[in-house]
């Protein structure tokens, strides 16, 4: 789902006590030239946008300008105020007043006493905490050099004395200035920590990508690219949840057709050879699961966990009893393609699961066997069917075409393909919030089988899978518990004859 809230934007100041290596908006006074905006500019810009549908103001401004300029000083004090906090709070007051937009006041590290005074005129603010890397403020030529302002506990401080005031926030981090993914997933982090400690102030988390700019210290750095920005924003999302909302600014998109297009390339006089490659944007996007990750929300809340909980686990389907499962009544077979069957993105079925498959389909019949795969088959990135009728012609078995990626949709489809009930089905993957999920969510025995291998597989999939991993390790239950909807090998399925469970179809070598 995409949303938007109509703003105008109302440039308080451009001046700033900062100078960031990557920064276009902060300028040095001019001689002669005011630094501040009058109250009657800020109302004049503000009614512009209210008449073109705006709801919102969102003052911008450099951080307090009147620590080091001292033009700035003294034009507050002719205006009749002490700093530049005091000045936005009386704006904001006066365009909710004469012009009903909600302002939002961005006014960079803050007191307890400024907070509380922008409060009293604003419906939020909001403070990037950027990076929680000292390195980029301290290293001569990183983004954040000499910027103090710009300090991780400083503005960290403000995001915290927020929450403690009850003050609706924003944040969030920048994406390729220099930090390493694991300074990005530290600030994601912090941040939801300090949302956490306040009872979730944060209402928004945006990740931003850097850009590079004429006429800045960076104009030469490289940019990120839209993979890298893909993966991000999938950790943000992994790490807040369904409620908090995310924001990946649309107009810095590092590519001109931006995410929709599944990683450009490929008009008409595209190599041949090419379509057979999945190309790093285009894994990136499909490893960014909509659904998985609502739904990983929900159950990090306490909700429908036993859904990611398998009713069997094994190395690899070496170790599933397929004879004994259709002697107890189940009719068919579902498998998950990468890391189940093949390794990930390729076309032949694994030399070490090659017999154990033909065992399940000598078992169930070769109709009664399919591939459901958030790869090829689905219409997001497989719209004609193209990579699944290869799929098949190579593994021998038949793919399912359908629209939505595991663990979203229904199995309609897989239904009419076996003509029988879901809870006859037996679903086989590696992944316990995709496959798993989809497979319980319907009635399946659900099999959880080890990946074969990491290698293929993009960061932000590995990245999922430790932090899936590491949930259910908290989440399972030890038979002792009396948990069995959440202990794999003790999980009921009416299917499952009496006196048995499901580790009774574990081939004992396995």
């Amino acid at each position: 789902i995409v949303t938007f809230s109509p703003k105008v934007f109302v440039p308080l100041t451009f001046a700033c006590r900062d100078r960031c290596g990557y920064c276009t908006f902060a300028k040095d006074p001019e001689a002669g030239s005011k630094i501040y905006m009058s109250v009657e500019q800020v109302i004049e810009v503000a009614e512009r946008g209210r008449v073109a549908g705006a709801t919102e103001c969102l003052f911008t401004l450099g951080d307090r300008p009147e620590a080091v300029y001292p033009a700035a000083r003294a034009e507050l004090n002719d205006m009749g105020f002490e700093s530049t906090v005091d000045y936005l709070a009386h704006c904001a007051s006066a365009v909710l007043a004469r012009t009903g937009l909600l302002p939002h006041c961005n006014a960079g590290v803050l007191t307890r006493d400024e907070l509380r005074k922008l409060r009293a005129t604003s419906v939020s603010q909001g403070l990037m905490l950027e990076s929680t890397s000292d390195r980029l403020v301290d290293e001569p030529g990183a983004a954040h050099h000499g910027c103090e302002s710009k300090r991780p506990a400083l503005r960290l401080r403000t995001l915290d004395l927020a929450g403690e005031l009850d003050v609706p926030f924003t944040s969030g981090i920048l994406v390729g200035i220099g930090e390493t993914r694991e300074e990005r997933l530290d600030a994601l982090f912090a941040i939801r920590e300090s949302d956490r400690k306040w009872r979730g102030h944060v209402q928004e988390v945006i990740v931003q990508n850097f850009r590079a700019k004429e006429n800045t210290g960076m104009r030469d750095w490289p940019e990120p690219s839209l993979e890298e920005l893909a993966w991000t924003a999938a950790c943000a999302r992994l790490i807040f949840g369904p409620v908090t909302q995310i924001q990946v600014p649309p107009n810095l998109t590092p590519e001109p057709d931006d995410a929709a297009g599944g990683g450009g390339g490929g008009g008409p006089e595209a190599d041949d050879e090419d379509d057979d490659a999945v190309s790093s944007t285009g894994k990136a996007l499909q490893s960014v699961n909509v659904a998985g990750v609502s739904l990983f929300g929900g159950m990090v809340f306490g909700s429908g966990r036993d859904l990611a909980v398998p009713h069997l686990e094994c190395r690899d389907i070496n170790g599933v009893d397929f004879v004994a499962l259709k002697d107890a009544g189940f009719r068919a077979v579902v498998f998950d393609k990468d890391n189940t069957l093949t390794r990930p993105y390729e076309k032949q079925v694994a030399a070490d699961v090659a017999a154990a498959l033909e065992t399940c389909v000598r078992a169930f019949g070769i109709d009664n066997v399919a591939v459901l795969s958030n790869s090829a088959g689905l219409a997001q990135f497989d719209p004609e069917g193209k990579v699944a009728a290869d799929m098949e012609r190579a593994l021998g078995i038949g793919f399912l075409r359908h629209s939505s990626k595991k663990p979203a949709g229904n199995c309609d489809a897989l239904v009419r393909k076996f003509g029988c009930d879901a809870r006859e089905m037996i679903f086989v993957g590696d992944r316990y919030l995709t496959d798993v999920v989809y497979g319980n969510r319907h009635g399946m025995f659900t099999v959880r089988v080890e990946p074969f291998t990491e290698e293929g597989e993009s960061t932000s999939i590995r990245l999922a899978k430790k932090i899936e991993g590491g949930a259910l390790a908290l989440w399972k239950k030890r038979p002792e518990k009396g948990r069995f909807d959440r202990t794999p090998g003790y999980k009921p399925h009416p299917l499952i004859p009496e006196g048995k469970t499901a580790n009774d179809f574990l081939l004992t070598s396995f």
